[in-house]
């Protein structure tokens, strides 16, 4: 059985419906790295955990969510966003969505866009923001597309990493 989970970044916060459309598509639990349990209040969502050094969220939401079970990590070597892959990856999840990864701050942006080359080995990783979707593959890939749709494809390897 394939374990899929959202991870909610404390960046600019989706639309609503993005989050209906995941979980009606197999990704039925809701992680929130530190201040992104501020975003799920205001979208009016409860995570299944909060994850990080916690001083991002807000005070209020973090007692607002008093029942969600909440895992403070204090290690700097990690962002919150890192803190909670890791935790999905131990708890056996295989595939996992980030959003909120972009937002105000072009460093946490950049940072969450190289996660996706960082656990490409340990978890499937896309990143949703607005319309677009970043996903890695590795080999021959076919992408299912329709008519008039924008990809782009960029290519890596050992020497441009």
């Amino acid at each position: 059985m394939t374990k899929r989970c959202i991870i909610l970044a404390n960046g600019q916060a989706p639309k609503l419906s993005a989050f209906k459309y995941l979980f009606k598509n197999g990704f039925d639990k809701l992680i929130c790295a530190d201040g992104g349990a501020d975003s799920a209040l205001k979208l009016g969502l409860k995570p299944d955990f909060i994850i990080g050094d916690l001083d991002s969220a807000a005070e209020e939401t973090l007692n607002y969510f008093n029942d969600v079970k909440t895992i403070k990590l204090s290690g700097q070597n990690d962002t919150d966003v890192e803190k909670c892959l890791k935790f999905a990856i131990k708890n056996k999840f295989s595939e996992a969505v980030l959003l909120g990864a972009t937002g105000d701050r072009l460093d946490h942006t950049f940072c969450n866009l190289g996660i996706v080359l960082k656990f490409f080995d340990k978890i499937k990783l896309h990143i949703l923001h607005q319309k677009t979707l970043l996903s890695a593959y590795e080999g021959n890939v076919n992408l299912k597309t329709i008519p008039g749709e924008t990809i782009s494809i960029y290519g890596f390897d050992e020497e441009t990493l």
